[in-house]
C-alpha cells in the first residue's frame, strides 16, 4: 500500500535549501526524529544497486557504538574541510575528511597507563571505552566543541571523563576533561556498575550524560548528570531511584535525550524501583533547564510492576517528540511492545489502564532500535517484526500500519536500526535507511554481520537497495548494534565493529562516479494466485512443460525458455500420496508426489530465461506438514537485479500456485521468512494448453504436446501467442500486446 503524505505533516518540514546539512548529535536533532529533510542528492532514482554503494572505508582502532556525526565547511588551517567525527570503544576520537578519507586528527583518551576497559558482558564484544555518540556546539570555543565521555581502567579503578575538545584540533578545552562523579539522596554514582551509552545532549548551555547498568550487576542505577558546557562546572545530578530502591538504568539503546524548544529535556528509564515520588524507573521523565535543571513532570505506564518484574524497560528504546500546530506529543516504547504516546506539556503521571495519555497501543514486537518519524509517519522495526509505518493524523496514530516491508527482522536479533532522508516533503525523494544484522539469531555485540537497506519510504514493501545485492563491493561488515546510518549530503555513514573491536571502520556509501542502471530487458506480472487447484495442475497450468521437485519424471521445459535451480536441496515428504495437495506426476497423471526444493533458514533462487514472446510461469507453494511457514517470493530482472514484483506468501497449508506472465531473463528469490524453511514444489510453463512452439521435449503433461516441437524460437516467424491462466487463453498476435491488471 502507498502511503499518503498528511497535508499537516508538511508544516512539519523543513524547507529545502541548498546548504550542506550538518549532523550534530544522535538521531539528528533535539526532537530525535533521525530525519534529514534536506538531502538533495540522493532520492529513489539513484539510490540502487547500480548508481549506489560503498565509497570507502576508513579503518579506526576500536568499534564504532555512537553514530557519526556530519560537520561540513569546518575550516581547518586555512583550509576548508568536509568532516566527519566517530568514536571508538578503544577511547579514541577521529576527525576525518569525508572526501579524502584524511585524518586530520585523531585524540586517544588512554593516558598515563589506562586502558579501555575490558568487556564482561556477551552485549559487548573487546572493549567499552567511548560508548555514545559525543555532540557538537559550533557556538562554543574558537571553532566550535566536540563533547564526549571516555570510560578507562586505570591503577584506582573504573573511571568516566567528560572531554571537551575543540573541533578542528582536537585540543582539549579548558578545565577539560572533568572526572564524573556525583551523589544524590543518599545514592552515590559507583563508575564500576554504571554505563554510559544514551548520546550526550545539549540543553539551555548544560551537556546531558546518562547512565544504565553495566551488565545489570551491582548497585547501578539510572543516573542523569549535567555539566555546564563553557565551565565543566557539574549543574546538575540525579538518580532515578533512591534509598533502597534500585535499577531504574537509562540506557535507550542510545538515543539521547529528547530537547525540545523550551530546552526541556526528556529520558526514558528501564525496570526498577518506582513509587512516584522518590522513585521513578520504567517511566517517561521530563526536566526543565531554567531557571533550574528539576523533575517537572513524567508518565508511568500503570502495569510498572508486571514490567519490573519481567525485565520489560519501557527504556530500551528512546522516544521521538513530534511537534507542529497544536500537537507535542512524545511517542515511544520498549520491550513489552507497547507504542506510547504522551501529551509533553502534560505527561499524565501515573493511571489505572493508563487512561490519562493520548494513546497506546502494540507493535508487534520489542523496541529495541528507536522510532524514525518523517512526513506524516512514525517507522519503526521491532524485534522479529517488519518495518512499520504508523500514519499520524495530528492528534494520534493509527494503529494498524499503513504499510509495511515484506522482509522480517532475522530472528532473535534486535530488529532494525532506521533513518529517513527527503528533500523536502517530495515524496519520491524519501528513503527509509536501516542498519540491522544480516542473519537469524545474531544479536551480540561484536560478532554480527550487518546489512544497510533502503526502503521507497512511500511503501515499505519496495526495498530499493541493500549493501547484500552486490556482497564483493558493498559488504557493510559487523552492525553496531542500535545505531542508523547517518544521512546527509549524498553520503551514507556507518559505523562498524569488527570482531572483538578488531578491523571496525567508518563505512561511507553514495552515488558511484559515472554509474548508470543498465536497462531492464525482462517483465514480470503482478502475480495471480489460486489456492483451488491444488496439486491438479494437468490442465490448468503447465501446457508448455513442467519441472516437479523430487519427482522421477524428467523435466519437460519449452523450447522458448531455460531454467534451474539455485543451491537448494530436495525433501520428499511423502510418494506416493492420495493427499489433493500432492501434485500429479505426468505421464499418466494418476500417482502423486509431495516434494519441495527447500532452504533451511535462507534463501534459493530459481533462474527463468524466457528466450521468446512472454509466458505464463507458475510456481506451487504447500507448507505440507502445517509448519507456520511463511516466504518472500521476489522476481527481478536476471542482468540488473531490478524488483519486477513482490510476493509475501504465508498461511499456504493448503497449498497456493503464483503465475505470471514473464518475458526475458528473470531470478525469482525464495526467501526465508517464519517456519523451519522455504520451499517450492513446481515451476510449471503455460496455461492449461499448449501454446505455439510447444515443449522441447520430454513425455509433456497433459494437455501438452507429446515429444513436443522445435518451434517457437525465431521471433517474428511465429504467428501468434496464446496468454493463458486457468482455462482462459488470450491470444496475441505477433507484435502485438497487452496490458494485464492485477485486481
Amino acid at each position: 500500500m502507498k502511503l499518503r503524505v498528511i497535508g499537516f505533516a508538511l508544516l512539519f518540514l523543513p524547507a529545502v535549501v541548498s546548504a550542506q546539512v550538518s549532523i550534530l548529535s544522535e538521531s539528528y536533532d533535539g526532537n530525535r526524529d533521525a530525519a534529514n529533510s534536506n538531502e538533495t542528492i540522493l532520492n529513489q532514482s539513484n539510490v540502487n544497486q547500480y548508481q549506489f554503494g560503498f565509497l570507502m572505508s576508513l579503518p579506526v582502532d576500536g568499534a564504532i557504538y555512537g553514530e557519526p556525526l556530519v560537520i561540513p565547511n569546518l575550516t581547518v588551517n586555512g583550509v576548508v574541510h568536509n568532516t566527519t567525527l566517530v568514536c571508538t570503544m578503544n577511547d579514541t576520537c577521529y576527525l576525518f575528511d569525508s572526501d579524502t578519507g584524511a585524518v586530520i586528527w585523531k585524540d586517544d583518551f588512554k593516558i598515563n597507563g589506562a586502558t579501555a576497559v575490558a568487556s564482561a558482558t556477551y552485549n559487548i564484544s573487546g572493549t567499552v571505552g567511548v560508548e555514545s555518540t559525543p555532540a557538537v556546539d559550533l557556538s562554543v570555543g574558537p571553532t566550535g566543541t566536540v563533547f564526549c565521555v571516555a570510560y578507562t581502567s586505570e591503577s584506582d579503578g573504573l573511571v568516566f571523563r567528560l572531554h571537551a575538545l575543540d573541533l578542528a584540533t582536537g585540543v582539549e578545552q579548558p578545565n577539560s576533561p572533568v572526572v564524573i562523579s556525583a551523589s544524590y539522596a543518599g545514592s552515590v554514582f559507583n563508575s564500576t556498575f554504571q554505563e554510559q551509552r544514551p548520546g550526550l545532549a545539549l540543553a539551555g548551555g548544560n551537556v546531558f550524560t546518562a547512565y544504565g547498568s553495566w551488565t545489570d550487576s551491582g548497585d547501578y542505577r539510572g543516573w542523569i548528570i549535567a555539566y555546564n558546557e563553557t565551565t565543566l562546572v557539574q549543574t546538575f545530578a540525579w538518580s532515578d531511584t533512591t534509598g533502597s530502591g534500585a535499577q531504574g538504568g537509562i540506557w535507550e539503546s542510545g538515543r539521547a535525550a529528547i530537547v525540545d524548544g523550551a530546552q526541556n529535556i526528556y529520558y526514558s528509564a528501564g525496570n526498577g524501583t518506582w513509587d512516584g515520588t522518590a522513585n521513578f524507573a520504567d517511566s517517561f521523565l521530563k526536566f526543565s533547564t531554567s531557571p533550574t535543571i528539576a523533575l517537572v513532570d513524567y508518565f508511568t505506564p500503570s502495569d510498572f510492576g508486571t514490567d519490573d518484574i519481567n525485565d520489560q524497560d519501557e527504556g530500551s528504546s528512546g522516544p521521538v517528540l513530534i511537534t507542529g500546530t497544536n500537537t507535542n506529543v512524545l511517542a515511544g516504547g520498549g520491550k513489552d511492545k507497547t507504542l506510547y504516546v504522551v501529551n509533553s506539556a502534560n505527561m499524565g503521571h501515573e493511571w489505572a489502564s493508563n487512561s490519562q495519555i493520548v494513546q497506546q497501543f502494540g507493535v508487534g514486537g520489542s523496541m529495541f532500535t528507536s522510532p524514525a518519524y518523517w512526513g506524516g509517519n512514525l517507522y519503526l522495526w521491532p524485534l522479529n517484526a517488519t518495518l512499520h509505518a504508523f500514519a499520524f493524523n495530528g492528534s494520534t496514530f493509527n494503529s494498524t500500519p499503513i504499510s509495511q516491508s515484506l522482509y522480517t527482522a532475522p530472528a532473535g536479533s534486535y530488529g532494525g536500526a532506521v533513518a529517513v532522508s527527503s528533500n523536502g516533503a517530495a515524496v519520491s525523494s524519501a528513503i527509509v535507511w536501516v542498519t540491522m544484522p544480516a542473519n537469524p539469531g545474531e544479536n551480540y555485540g561484536g560478532t554480527t554481520a550487518g546489512v544497510l537497506r533502503a526502503f521507497d519510504a512511500d511503501n515499505l514493501a519496495n526495498e530499493i537497495y541493500n549493501s547484500q545485492m552486490r556482497p564483493a563491493r558493498d559488504a557493510l561488515g559487523n552492525w553496531s548494534k542500535f545505531r542508523p546510518a547517518s544521512v546527509a549530503n549524498g553520503r551514507v555513514y556507518v559505523g562498524t565493529v569488527g570482531n572483538s573491536g578488531a578491523g571496525a571502520a567508518l563505512q561511507i556509501y553514495g552515488e558511484i562516479p559515472g554509474a548508470a542502471p543498465p536497462p531492464v530487458t525482462s517483465s514480470a506480472s503482478v502475480a495471480v494466485r489460486d489456492t483451488s487447484t491444488l496439486g491438479n495442475w494437468p490442465g490448468v497450468y503447465g501446457g508448455d512443460g513442467y519441472a516437479l521437485a523430487n519427482a522421477n519424471t524428467p523435466r519437460s521445459i519449452p523450447s522458448y525458455a531455460t531454467f534451474s535451480v539455485g543451491s537448494s536441496a530436495n525433501w520428499t515428504w511423502s510418494s506416493p500420496t492420495t493427499d489433493p495437495r500432492g501434485l500429479l506426476v505426468p505421464p499418466g497423471d494418476t500417482s502423486r508426489i509431495a516434494a519441495a526444493w527447500y532452504c533451511s533458514y535462507c534463501s534459493f533462487k530459481l533462474n527463468v530465461n524466457i528466450t521468446n514472446g512472454t509466458h505464463p510461469v507458475s510456481l506451487y507453494v504447500v507448507d505440507w506438514d502445517n509448519q507456520g511457514r511463511s516466504e518472500l517470493i521476489q522476481v527481478a530482472d536476471a542482468g540488473t537485479g531490478i524488483v519486477l514484483d513482490n510476493e509475501m506468501v504465508s498461511n499456504f497449508s493448503g497449498g497456493m500456485w503464483l503465475t505470471w506472465n514473464i518475458s526475458g531473463n528473470v531470478v525469482i528469490t525464495v526467501t526465508y521468512e517464519t517456519g523451519p524453511n522455504t520451499v517450492v514444489s513446481a515451476v510449471l510453463f503455460g496455461g492449461a494448453t499448449a501454446s505455439t512452439g510447444g515443449s522441447s521435449g520430454g513425455s509433456g503433461g497433459s494437455g501438452g504436446s507429446s515429444g513436443g516441437s522445435s518451434g517457437g524460437s525465431s521471433g517474428s516467424s511465429t504467428p501468434s501467442v496464446n496468454l493463458c491462466y486457468g482455462t482462459s487463453c488470450i491470444v496475441v498476435p505477433a507484435g502485438g500486446s497487452i496490458t494485464v491488471t492485477a485486481q
